[in-house]
């Protein structure tokens, strides 16, 4: 799917389904994650991102664009203990 046309397909979207992207490498996969958040974020959503280590963090936070965002808590990023590995166990609740 192109991003292009990331936004009819997630019209598209029901709940529960999920999307998933490849990436050839890391600029590629921030290149591509925050066009989507981008998109999300200006839409007046609120997006959560769970970062799979510090490196992402740094990224987005260095990403002059996503600050605004950062700041006013409309763009959320958790570590994956946060998110879903409280007491070092996946736990889906």
């Amino acid at each position: 799917m192109e991003i292009t046309n990331l936004k009819d397909q997630l019209k598209k979207l029901k709940m529960g389904e999920h999307i998933c992207f490849s990436y050839k490498n890391k600029e590629e996969m921030f290149s591509t994650v925050v066009s989507f958040m981008l998109q999300g974020l200006k839409g007046n959503e609120k997006c959560l991102y769970i970062a799979d280590s510090e490196e992402s963090f740094k990224t987005f936070k260095n990403i002059s664009e996503l600050n605004k965002y950062i700041e006013s808590g409309q763009f959320v990023m958790l570590t994956k203990e946060e998110a879903y590995l409280k007491h070092g166990e996946f736990n889906p609740e």
